[in-house]
């Protein structure tokens, strides 16, 4: 796909908007692990949207 030199300026949007994802998936796990943490039986993703 990249024949051209790609524009850095879009390489760097890119890259922000991977890690951007990342946090976001990592604080949604956070808040998950910390929804379950009292009751640790219930682990059914059915709680885990309750929870939320």
């Amino acid at each position: 796909m990249f024949f051209r030199n790609p524009d850095p300026a879009r390489i760097n949007e890119e890259r922000l908007q991977t890690i951007r994802l990342a946090v976001c998936l990592h604080v949604y796990q956070l808040l998950i692990w910390k929804a379950n943490k009292p009751r640790i039986r219930s682990r059914s993703p059915l709680t885990w949207t309750r929870s939320l």
